[in-house]
């Protein structure tokens, strides 16, 4: 890996860790045993590591977003999409946590804070217009806005509300409870005969969470 790429991976790491706001450039640096001239020579500050790990958690998204209408055909597809989803959420889960802060601290940061939440609310609105045409979902527009909203508040702040609750929760277990949350507040739109199917994914990550 190379030095620019080991310190973007430490950078996510710590701040995950421990936060945006007390983690200095001079502790990542120190995390990875370079000096901080080493450092700066890749990036000029932390704002600029914050600017690339935004861009790659944006570019994520963004794959899904085109990647959304090819693969999910059906609410088993979605069950597994809306995994992959949660595990960028947690991924980047520094990103959610400080909303506020990278919003107000930086106006190029808040920028890019703006366009990222922008496209979470358009993939989600997109994954609930799938699911109706497909005859998964019965919402209609008003409530579909509302619907993606809820979604989307979950999606920003369970891993942080989570974590809170249980510290010792483990990766998967954490991602399943956040895809139990997610199938909950869609739950009550499920045509009744996909229900069922519902029902049965809901009770198998149950099962798998404790």
């Amino acid at each position: 890996m190379k030095t620019k790429s080991k310190i973007l991976e430490a950078s996510r790491c710590l701040f995950n860790q421990h936060g945006v706001e007390p983690i200095s450039s001079l502790q990542i640096a120190t995390e990875l045993g370079i000096s901080p001239g080493n450092l700066y020579y890749h990036f000029r500050g932390k704002d600029e590591i914050l600017a690339v790990l935004i861009s790659e958690c944006d570019q994520l998204f963004a794959d899904d977003s085109q990647a959304f209408s090819r693969e999910v055909e059906s609410l088993e597809d979605y069950w597994a999409f809306l995994h992959r989803l949660m595990e960028h959420f947690l991924r980047y889960q520094f990103i959610f946590r400080s909303l506020d802060h990278l919003h107000c601290d930086s106006p190029a940061l808040g920028r890019r804070i703006r366009a990222l939440v922008r496209r979470l609310k358009g993939l989600i609105m997109t994954m609930l217009e799938q699911l109706s045409s497909l005859g998964v979902l019965q919402v209609d527009q008003a409530e579909q806005t509302i619907l993606a909203d809820n979604l989307l508040l979950v999606g920003l702040h369970w891993a942080h509300y989570q974590i809170l609750q249980d510290p010792g929760l483990d990766e998967p277990a954490l991602l399943r409870k956040g895809v139990i949350r997610m199938l909950t507040l869609v739950s009550p739109y499920v045509a009744p005969e996909h229900g069922a199917a519902l029902i049965q994914h809901q009770r198998w990550a149950e099962q798998l969470t404790g």
